[in-house]
């Protein structure tokens, strides 16, 4: 899970340097192959303020209920 996020943050630093490189259709080919992955990112970029991520901590882990059932 680690791994996963630090990815993602990194690649959300990635779009927003080089939006001509990491247009929304490159994002749903290189995250859209696990659904849960693409949805926990979409949820970090429109949570982006720790006040509204806590907000929405239930949205979150029904994402991650998806892939980890024991969650």
């Amino acid at each position: 899970m680690y791994a996963t996020t630090q990815f993602l943050g990194r690649y959300s630093v990635w779009e927003e340097l080089f939006p001509n490189v990491f247009p929304k259709d490159v994002q749903k080919q290189v995250l859209g192959s696990n659904k849960w992955v693409l949805d926990l990112y979409l949820f970090f970029i429109s949570n982006r303020e720790l006040e509204m991520a806590k907000d929405n901590w239930e949205d979150m882990l029904n994402i991650l209920r998806t892939n980890f059932g024991g969650i």
